[in-house]
């Protein structure tokens, strides 16, 4: 199928497969995002929320280990901080769902020896102490919920596409091309004598 397919054709069709396969390598998986969003019974007020990211070799629903942070950050109306992952030893520790809800453990982050974020399984959450957040917030209903992301389709998925899409227009415009296109022509009706 290839050779029906005209030069331009073929140079185009490369281009795009290299493109394609360049999304498909920047726009790969990094990370897995946990959104964490908390109400407020001290200090701060309204709802915290949080980002915790963690490498992509990381399965929901079991304990976080310290070497599968990337970062934590919290913001509150009363203070922010963010601790990225490769800052202390004993960083996090506990389990988060596989989609969203409270912790399945008790959720702890440690950091230079001051627990600064806690999450029970029943959704009470504190955070703060030492200097990176004065106050301590705490509060109710502290809850997890995956960031899900629409993945690119692979390269070799991407690359059979591209080939067939051209496939057929090169078939469409050959069979266009080869069709008789008998012209109707009208014969003259002689009078009878």
């Amino acid at each position: 199928m290839f050779v029906l397919i005209k030069s331009y054709a073929r140079k185009t069709l490369v281009i795009i497969c290299l493109v394609l396969s360049g999304l498909g390598a920047v726009t790969a998986n990094a990370s897995i995002i946990y959104n964490w969003s908390g109400e407020c019974a001290g200090n701060c007020t309204g709802f915290a929320t949080g980002v915790l990211e963690l490498v992509d070799t990381y399965t929901p629903g079991t304990t976080v280990n310290t070497g599968e942070v990337i970062s934590w950050s919290y913001f509150s109306s009363s203070g922010s901080y963010t601790i990225p992952g490769d800052l202390a030893l004993n960083l996090w520790s506990g389990a988060l769902p596989v989609f969203s809800g409270t912790p399945l453990t008790h959720v702890n982050t440690i950091f230079a020896g001051v627990a600064v974020f806690n999450n029970f399984t029943d959704g009470e959450w504190n955070t703060g102490g030492g200097s990176l957040l004065p106050g301590v917030d705490f509060g109710v209903g502290g809850t997890w919920t995956i960031q899900t992301e629409v993945s690119e389709p692979g390269t070799l998925l991407s690359f059979t596409l591209a080939l067939l899409l051209l496939g057929c227009r090169q078939l469409k415009y050959q069979r266009q091309k080869t069709s008789h296109h008998i012209p109707i022509t009208e014969v003259p009706i002689t009078e009878r004598v």
